[in-house]
C-alpha cells in the first residue's frame, strides 16, 4: 500500500487467550504455538522486531474471539507513534472479543485504562490507533490520551457497565498539552461510529463521561443508553459532528451535551439525531441544567427530534455566534418550574429556525431570544396549554422576521409585554396584535365609563336648557 508516495507494510500480529507462547516475538501466526498471550505482549513483539521502520508500517492485532481479562496484559496499552489497529482476527471463531476492564482500587491513575498515552509533547511519528469491533466493560476507565499528534476511530465499539467513581475517571478523555508541535498543526481527533455506550457512569457523581480539549469530535451512528453521569460529552474543542446518534433514557446532573468552540468559527452539528427520555438530576446550586448547552461557534440542528426529555431547566441553551435549526422536534418535553425555565434560549445570536415543530412542552415559554436577531419560517407551534406564558419571549430590540407561522388556536404565540426589555422589531407576514395590558385595559374601561357619564350628563344639560327654552317662548 501506499500512502503520500510511501510504502506502507501491514504487519499482523495474533494473539490467543489459549496461546502460551512466551517468546518475545511472538504472533506471526494466529495458531495457538505462534501467538501471543495478550495484547500488550503484541505491542512489544511489533517494538522488538529489528530494524523495523515503524514509521512505514501499520501493526495489525488480531484477536482470536473471547474475554480478555484487562489485568493479564490487556490493559494499559502505551501506543504512542504507532498506526495500530486492534480488532477481531479474520479467523476468530471463538465469537465477540470483550476486553474486561476490572481493576482493584488504587491510588495510581493509569490503573484500569485499555488504552494510555501520556506525553508532554509527541509530534513526530503521528499516532493513529482505530478499534473495530470490539466491546469494553466493566472497568472505570476506557482510553486516555494526552497526546498533541494523534488520531482515534472506534468502529462498533461497545462500551457498558464503566463504573466512573471519580471526577477524574473518564471513558474517553482526549486532551493534548496546549503547545502545539508547530504553528497552524491540525487538532487530534477522536471519530466514534456505531456501537453505543450502555449503563455506565455513577448516580450522583461529578463524571464525564468522555471529555474531549482541543480536539475535534465526530460522532454518527451511535447509541448512549441508560447512562448516569454529570455530562455525558463535554467539549472544549474545534468542530463537532454528532449525526445519526440515539440519547436515550440518561440520567444527568449538569448536561447531556456541553460544548465550547475553541473560536467562532467552529462548526458545531447535531444531524438526524433523537433526544429521548432523558432525565435532569437537580442539584443544589445548579440553576444551569440543560439538555444542550452550546457556546461559541457556528450551532446547526437538523432533521432532529428532542421528544420527552424532563426536569431540565432548559432544554436547549445557545451562546453563540450563528445558530440554525431546520427540519426538527420538540415535543412533550416537561421542565421544571423554574423562572427561567424554557425549550430553547438564544443568546447573542444570529438565527434561522425553519420547517420546525414545537408542540405538547410544559414549561413557562418555548422559545426565548435575547438580543438575537434572525428568521422564523414554516414553524408549526401546537397545543401551548401546557405553557405558563406565550410560546415566544421576544426580549431586546433587535429585528425578527416572521413568517408562514401555523399557530395552534391562534393564540399565546407572542409574549407581547415584557417588564425588562422592549418588544423585538417584528417583521413578515405574521401580523402580530398584542393584548393590552391590565392597566391599559382598566385605564380604558374607566376612560369609557367616565366618558359615557360626561356625555350622559351633558345630553340632559342640554335637554333640560332645551325645554326652558320653549318653556319660556310658550310664555311670550
Amino acid at each position: 500500500m501506499v500512502v503520500n508516495g510511501q510504502n506502507i507494510t501491514t504487519i499482523t500480529i495474533y494473539v490467543d487467550l489459549a496461546s502460551l507462547n512466551i517468546s518475545t516475538l511472538c504472533g506471526f501466526d494466529y495458531d495457538t504455538n505462534s501467538a501471543c498471550p495478550n495484547i500488550s505482549a503484541a505491542i512489544n513483539s511489533y517494538r522488538s522486531l529489528p530494524n523495523q521502520p515503524l514509521t512505514n508500517t501499520i501493526l495489525n492485532i488480531a484477536l482470536a474471539g473471547g474475554q480478555y481479562c484487562g489485568l493479564d496484559g490487556n490493559s494499559g496499552l502505551n501506543v504512542n507513534y504507532l498506526n495500530v489497529t486492534i480488532g477481531p482476527s479474520p479467523y476468530n471463531t471463538q465469537g465477540e472479543v470483550i476486553i474486561d476492564l476490572y481493576h482493584p482500587p488504587t491510588n495510581k491513575y493509569s490503573d484500569g485504562f485499555f488504552i494510555y498515552m501520556v506525553s508532554a509533547s509527541v509530534c513526530t511519528p503521528q499516532t493513529n490507533i482505530t478499534l473495530n469491533n470490539l466491546t469494553l466493560t466493566n472497568g472505570t476507565k476506557g482510553i486516555n490520551s494526552m497526546n498533541n499528534n494523534v488520531n482515534i476511530i472506534l468502529n462498533n465499539v461497545t462500551i457498558t457497565n464503566m463504573v466512573t467513581s471519580s471526577q477524574f475517571n473518564y471513558v474517553i478523555y482526549l486532551a493534548p498539552p496546549y503547545k502545539p508541535c508547530y504553528l497552524g498543526q491540525p487538532l487530534p481527533t477522536l471519530t466514534i461510529q456505531g456501537g453505543g455506550i450502555f449503563n455506565s457512569g455513577l448516580p450522583n457523581s461529578d463524571v464525564d463521561l468522555i471529555n474531549v480539549e482541543s480536539s475535534s469530535l465526530t460522532i454518527s451512528n451511535y447509541g448512549f443508553y441508560n447512562n448516569t453521569a454529570n455530562t455525558l460529552i463535554s467539549t472544549f474543542s474545534g468542530h463537532v459532528s454528532i449525526e445519526g446518534s440515539t440519547f436515550q433514557n440518561n440520567s444527568i446532573t449538569r448536561q447531556l451535551l456541553w460544548i465550547c468552540a475553541l473560536n467562532g468559527t467552529s462548526l458545531i452539528a447535531v444531524d438526524n439525531s433523537t433526544f429521548i427520555d432523558n432525565h435532569g438530576v437537580w442539584t443544589f446550586g445548579n440553576e444551569y441544567l440543560s439538555l444542550v448547552y452550546i457556546m461559541s461557534g457556528n450551532f446547526t440542528i437538523n432533521n432532529s427530534m428532542f421528544i420527552n426529555n424532563n426536569n431540565y431547566s432548559f432544554l436547549i441553551s445557545v451562546d453563540s455566534r450563528n445558530l440554525s435549526i431546520t427540519g426538527s422536534t420538540f415535543a412533550n418535553n416537561s421542565l421544571i418550574n423554574d423562572p427561567y425555565e424554557t425549550v430553547l434560549i438564544s443568546i447573542d445570536a444570529t438565527f434561522v429556525i425553519d420547517n420546525t415543530t414545537f408542540k405538547d412542552n410544559t414549561a413557562s415559554t418555548e422559545l426565548v431570544l435575547i438580543w438575537s436577531h434572525g428568521t422564523l419560517s414554516n414553524v408549526v407551534f401546537g397545543n401551548v396549554d401546557g405553557l405558563e406564558g406565550s410560546a415566544i419571549e421576544c426580549q431586546g430590540g433587535y429585528a425578527l422576521t416572521v413568517n408562514d407561522i401555523d399557530n395552534h388556536l391562534g393564540r399565546n404565540l407572542f409574549g407581547c409585554h415584557q417588564s425588562m426589555f422592549e418588544k423585538c422589531n417584528i417583521q413578515g407576514n405574521f401580523h402580530l396584535s398584542c393584548p393590552m395590558k391590565e392597566g391599559e385595559l382598566i385605564g380604558i374601561v374607566v376612560g369609557s365609563v367616565c366618558g359615557l357619564l360626561a356625555i350622559i350628563i351633558i345630553t340632559i344639560l342640554l335637554v333640560k336648557k332645551y325645554k326652558k327654552r320653549n318653556q319660556y317662548k310658550a310664555i311670550q
